[in-house]
């Protein structure tokens, strides 16, 4: 039966094709050769009924249909209908026209209802669903996982990068829920009013809690071949040949004339170099936000109220991955959507808006991943916030894979640089968990006492968050590599081989003696003069301006005397005129307090 129903839908749509003379009009043939637009087009000719004919042409798949399983079937759901605003109404009843002339509804007496819920397009069309919550409760829940974006945006960049031309094409299916029917004993579950009718759904509408698995699964068990990335209805083909091009092409096209599926030709992107795919534009050289979205950042006015601010950062959130400390760039805006907080727009947040827009306006690129690369996580911490970098790097060339950033709240405010620090380090690693598991990897700070934090730690009772980074963080390969704050940003590979290196293996040894820690564990900031000793903020202190500080606190005072009396037994040495305990600079105590407090 179902094989008879495929051979007159084939013989139907021939016979249309025919009478027509049907050409698809593909959206693009991208950056196709004449030859390869040639034999692009002979394809697509060959399999033009896998196209859509004009917009109503439907299609139909076939060997699958939509169940709708309850926990008990005795029970129904009924909802009242809402009213249909005015201004749609004449819309409202296009649509349910062109869905009765479909076959896509049908006149019922069941006793479910769903109302319909009108949404607006940007062109200015509408949509129809279903708030199909009340059925969905009872629903059994169908759990198929669709990939998530880290895993869909790799295996696009694997594809990209695996050599050294590229061909991307994007199909899309045209109404692809409205193509899976449902099963006839179960239509009359998806059921809903309108002028005083009531009707079921022949096909799968949006609305349905188990739609977006089912049509995953079905997709999945149709498009399964190395060269397809499916993301719901969208199909990315992607290789780093032409042939292999046209034959994946040749797979997808048959697949759904062999089904009953049809394409919208207008979506259709075929053999470009580039691609707008889940709002981001994606290249051989990386991917990048979209035009349109940059464009709607810019010509947005500052906003006005709290919700004009939230629809603002709505609208740089989904980008602001593309931004070096996008969180901490972002946080007095953050802070302005606080009901503790009264709005009032100042030069902060006027600043912060200025930034973001202009960081994101630079079209930033983040690389596509390339399993062979090295690859080296940069952080770093300020007194609110901790960020960082995570590049891959092959044959001395970094390219950045992404971004994160955040602001840290309640008690971390409050706790020591260092700790500050490691929470860097440790978050880091967190947001790229799914790139750094398993493979050994760099760690690049500018904070040197990271690299003896651990041993150090480990001689008292820790606190239960560090012993949860620190716990955490044995699950991870890599090595802490100390840089000076002002050095060029990871300059070259073979800079790195110049600096001290420590594997996270080598954590586990016994503590250090606390003098043996490195006296440049505390000048955190380069000097800034040749003759300098010791600087931290913009302060900085020759040997005689060290010794003057000194002498002048009763505290060191004292203890020159001391350093004066016993020389051979004592810690304390004076090394040109200034106190050092054991190699480790003596700070007066006034100058102590000033750097503690920084």
């Amino acid at each position: 039966m179902e094989k008879e129903k495929y051979d007159e839908f084939v013989r139907r749509r021939t016979e249309n094709a025919q009478k027509t003379n049907f050409i698809p009009a593909i959206g693009s043939f991208g950056a196709a050769n004449p030859e390869q637009k040639a034999q692009l087009e002979k394809l697509v000719m060959k399999y033009r009924l896998s196209f859509n004919m004009d917009s109503d042409d439907l299609g139909r798949l076939f060997g699958f249909r939509y169940t709708l399983p309850m926990f008990d079937e005795k029970q129904s759901s009924h909802q009242p209908p809402r009213p249909i605003p005015i201004h749609s109404q004449a819309q409202v009843e296009e649509h349910i026209g062109k869905w009765k002339q479909l076959d896509i509804i049908e006149k019922t007496q069941s006793a479910f209802n769903i109302p319909l819920i009108i949404l607006r397009k940007s062109d200015k069309t509408i949509r129809i669903s279903l708030d199909a919550r009340g059925i969905n409760s009872l629903l059994v829940k169908d759990r198929y996982p669709l990939s998530h974006f880290t895993t869909v945006f790799t295996r696009i960049g694997e594809r990209l990068t695996n050599g050294k031309e590229c061909f991307i094409s994007s199909v899309d299916i045209l109404r692809g829920y409205w193509q899976v029917l449902i099963n006839e004993s179960e239509s009359h579950k998806m059921a809903f009013s309108y002028k005083n009718e009531h009707y079921q759904a022949n096909r799968m509408l949006y609305g349905s809690c188990n739609a977006p698995a089912a049509f995953s699964r079905i997709m999945m068990r149709l498009m399964n071949h190395p060269s397809i990335v499916l993301y719901l209805d969208d199909l990315v083909i992607i290789d780093s040949c032409w042939k292999e091009h046209l034959r994946s092409l040749e797979f997808v096209f048959k697949t759904c004339l062999d089904h009953g599926l049809i394409l919208s030709s207008k979506k259709c992107q075929l053999a470009s170099h580039e691609l707008d795919f889940i709002g981001q534009r994606i290249t051989a050289s990386g991917i990048k936000p979209l035009k349109k979205h940059l464009e709607a950042i810019e010509n947005m006015d500052p906003p006005t109220d709290k919700t004009e601010l939230k629809r603002y950062l709505g609208m740089v959130n989904f980008n602001v991955k593309f931004v070096r400390k996008g969180s901490e760039i972002l946080a007095p805006l953050y802070e302005l959507t606080s009901a503790k907080v009264d709005y009032e727009w100042s030069d902060v947040h006027q600043q912060a808006l200025d930034t973001i827009k202009a960081e994101l306006l630079k079209e930033p690129t983040l690389a596509h991943y390339k399993p062979v690369s090295k690859l080296v996580l940069v952080t770093d911490s300020s007194g609110h916030a901790v960020g960082g970098t995570l590049y891959q790097v092959k044959e001395g060339v970094f390219s950045p894979l992404g971004f994160f950033s955040k602001s840290l709240q309640g008690p971390d405010l409050k706790r020591s640089m260092r700790m500050k620090e490691l929470f860097a380090l440790c978050r880091g690693i967190q947001f790229f968990e799914y790139f750094l598991i398993n493979k050994e990897f760099d760690c690049f700070v500018d904070h040197k006492s990271l690299l003896f934090l651990f041993r150090e730690a480990r001689r008292s009772k820790l606190d239960i968050k560090l012993c949860n980074v620190h716990n955490y963080l044995q699950a991870f390969d890599f090595n802490i590599i100390h840089k000076n704050g002002t050095s060029p940003e990871m300059a070259s590979a073979d800079f790195f081989s110049r600096l001290p290196k420590y594997r996270s293996s080598d954590l586990e040894r016994d503590c250090i003696d606390f003098f043996d820690v490195d006296e440049t564990i505390f000048a955190v900031h380069t000097l800034s003069e040749d003759d300098a000793i010791f600087s931290f903020e913009n302060r900085s202190f020759t040997s005689e301006e060290m010794a003057t500080a000194q002498n002048e606190c009763q505290n060191t005072r004292n203890l020159i005397v001391k350093s004066k009396i016993n020389t051979k037994q004592s810690r304390l040495k004076l090394k040109d005129n200034v106190l050092y305990s054991k190699d480790r600079l003596v700070l007066p105590s006034q100058l102590a307090d000033e750097f503690i407090q920084y």
